[in-house]
């Protein structure tokens, strides 16, 4: 990000810009402000192309038209799946197009190999946003609080930030719920979070998941009860309980292989707050438990769907009680 806000700051143009990854503020956020900069406030000069249904065709006639009385036109691909063999003809165009054009993609998954990640790489610029760290989150919350004039202690921040997860998108959402909460008071506390902050259900699953790693099985059945309370689907916790474990058995054998945490991070793509949390829970849990319990999780779930087993709520609570007691 850093030679992105390079380029903002010293009004650096490229011809093509590729926002890729799972962070969706970020991709939002960069493609707000290199718009502004690009369209200088001329919205005729910016067209926008939705989906994977679009046709390359009519991408390339709208970007070899001139822009309307300014320097550069700007094309918004958004999702649209180009990286594929169907975006070659647009990446044969790309060598060539005219310099006033600047095509802008925003996508979540890119192929590396195709021609058209090949030809923006040379000719443009490419940024692949990933899930920010703790320590970026912890910074990014408490400088949202200082514009504006809202006090919060790091202690605090860091348990917001637990609590909500790492989607930058539900995060800042939050903080506005808070500073909206704590206007006359002009700080935020831990209650205060508690109070107004919507807890997501990954990290509802991961407070669960810590009472079962410990074996206290009343905390685990609590925890699953204020899920069930909170109207979540018992599908879809227990596929998500299925998951961790399944998340558990690859964190646990790279730990086992001698990877820190930034390593574990690096070979799996997963986020800081998800190898953090599973490399905490996995100190509890042998491979044979885990083994056993992705087992039993995905067992729940066949005796469900084949009737073996009537209710959802008691086919969970069996796994607990069943996972609990080893």
């Amino acid at each position: 990000m850093g030679s992105l806000n390079e380029d903002l700051k010293n009004n650096i143009i490229h011809n093509a810009y590729l926002f890729c990854g799972e962070e969706d503020y970020l991709k939002s956020h960069y493609k707000k402000r290199f718009t502004e900069m690009i369209a200088a406030g001329n919205d005729m000069n910016v067209e926008t192309f939705e989906g994977n249904k679009v046709e390359v065709g009519d991408i390339i006639d709208a970007a070899s038209t001139a822009p309307f009385f300014a320097e550069h036109k700007l094309i918004i691909l958004d999702g649209t799946g180009l990286f594929s063999e169907k975006g070659k003809p647009l990446a044969d165009f790309m060598k060539s197009m005219p310099e006033s054009t600047v095509l802008m993609f925003i996508e979540d998954d890119v192929k590396k190999t195709t021609a058209l990640y090949k030809v923006i790489k040379e000719i443009g610029s490419i940024t692949e946003f990933k899930r920010e760290g703790e320590k970026s989150l912890i910074g990014f919350a408490k400088n949202i609080f200082k514009q504006n004039k809202i006090k919060i202690t790091e202690k605090d921040a860091t348990y917001l930030v637990n609590n909500v997860g790492d989607d930058m998108e539900l995060l800042s959402r939050e903080v506005e719920k808070l500073i909206s909460y704590c206007l006359d008071r002009k700080e935020v506390t831990a209650a205060d979070i508690d109070e107004i902050c919507t807890k997501q259900l990954s990290v509802k699953i991961f407070d669960m998941m810590d009472y079962m790693s410990v074996k206290d099985k009343a905390k685990t059945l609590d925890e699953f009860y204020k899920l069930i309370a909170d109207k979540e689907p018992p599908a879809r916790i227990l596929g998500m309980i299925a998951r961790q474990f399944d998340i558990l058995l690859l964190i646990k054998d790279l730990m086992g292989r001698g990877m820190s945490k930034s390593e574990i991070m690096n070979a799996t793509g997963m986020s800081e707050f998800v190898v953090r949390k599973s490399m905490g829970q996995c100190r509890h849990f042998s491979i044979r438990n885990l083994v056993d319990g992705f087992y039993a999780s995905v067992k729940a779930e066949e005796d469900f769907k084949s009737g073996l087993i009537l209710d959802e709520i008691l086919a969970i609570e069996l796994l607990i009680v069943d996972v609990t007691s080893k």
